[in-house]
């Protein structure tokens, strides 16, 4: 019974009653040839072969269904391992990078900042943020200069002050990624993620056009770098050297620039509404053009620097600057509120 037991022993029953009552229904039609009499068993024979296939139907029906079921459980399962090998394969590259780019040499680091800038983009809502992090953190924490070499990254471009090749290279690709979530309608503050430059040297860098808004370089070594047409709204810059800096056409609205260092800085045509410019040193700036509603001038100094055409620059804003030699130009309407007294010192004008 073990063979025929269970589910195979109904198997068998289903299959083999309308079989038997085919292979039978011959010799029981010779005995019964009375039409009185056959009539009602060809409607058994009908009734019980309709028995028989309901009774096959109501068994391989639901065992198909059942086979779907399962067959469509085990594609799910191999789907998901799959996706799961997979991942694993990309957090085993990710930390593969990471431990090279913080490589005691320059050339593996410099090859570990390609290769995870490159997963990032390939898997942006996996790796953006955590590349963006390391990457951040390497501008920050560069190698220290070689000492057979002339600076802490070289000169370059005929004598321009430069930053460390990993600094430069790993500042550059975040900035990348981020133009990509950019490109895409997206932002890495949705993350509640923000690039962080303190005291990083990018010297001589270009961020030309680059989506910034937010980015921190408090205390950032930033001369001779290059912002023009950059979005750096909301941007911190404190104690920052934007030394020769070039800015012009940037969005530095609302900007936090408290004591950052800005002498002889390209600000033409900049949007400086609401920035923060408290103490900074704009000595020789070229500011013509630029726009400097609502700023914050409290103990600026711009002496000698250019005010042709600024928008918003009022004489109360004039009064709350260092006292200073004059600025080399100012919008028309608008005068310079300090003189020297007789120990040459810059002082409140009377007038």
């Amino acid at each position: 019974m073990g063979a025929l037991g269970g589910g195979g022993y109904r198997d068998h029953l289903y299959i083999a009653l309308p079989l038997l009552a085919w292979v039978f229904w011959i010799p029981l039609k010779i005995w019964l040839d009375d039409d009185s009499i056959s009539r009602p068993i060809e409607n058994l024979r009908n009734l019980m072969l309709a028995a028989g296939g309901a009774a096959a139907a109501l068994h391989f029906v639901p065992y198909t269904v059942w086979r779907i079921f399962v067959m469509h459980r085990q594609t799910e399962a191999a789907v998901e391992n799959t996706r799961i090998a997979a991942r694993r394969e990309l957090r085993e590259r990710c930390s593969e990078y990471l431990e090279r780019l913080y490589a005691e040499r320059m050339a593996p680091r410099l090859a570990a900042i390609g290769s995870l800038g490159a997963l990032a983009r390939e898997h942006p809502d996996e790796f953006h943020v955590e590349a963006s992090v390391n990457l951040s953190a390497l501008a920050r924490h560069p190698l220290p200069p070689d000492p057979a070499s002339n600076g802490a990254g070289g000169a370059e471009g005929g004598g321009r002050v430069g930053s460390p090749p990993d600094a430069r290279a790993s500042a550059l690709m975040a900035v990348d990624l981020r133009k990509q979530l950019a490109g895409k309608g997206r932002s890495d503050l949705e993350s509640g993620f923000v690039l962080d430059f303190t005291g990083a040297d990018l010297a001589g860098v270009s961020f030309e056009g680059a989506p910034l808004a937010c980015v921190v370089f408090d205390n950032a070594i930033l001369q001779e770098a290059d912002f023009r047409d950059a979005n750096l709204a909301r941007a911190q810059f404190a104690v920052a050297n934007l030394t020769g800096a070039n800015l012009p056409s940037a969005n530095l609205e609302e900007a936090q620039l408290a004591s950052a260092i800005l002498k002889g800085a390209i600000l033409e045509r900049a949007v400086l509404a609401g920035a923060t410019l408290g103490e900074a040193d704009l000595k020789g700036t070229d500011l013509t053009g630029a726009d400097l509603t609502g700023a914050d001038l409290e103990q600026t100094s711009i002496a000698g620097a250019r005010l042709a055409g600024v928008i918003g620059l009022t004489q109360r804003m004039l009064l709350g600057a260092k006292p200073s030699a004059p600025p080399s130009s100012l919008p028309p309407g608008l005068f310079w509120p300090f003189e020297r007294d007789e120990n040459d010192n810059w002082i409140s004008s009377p007038r």
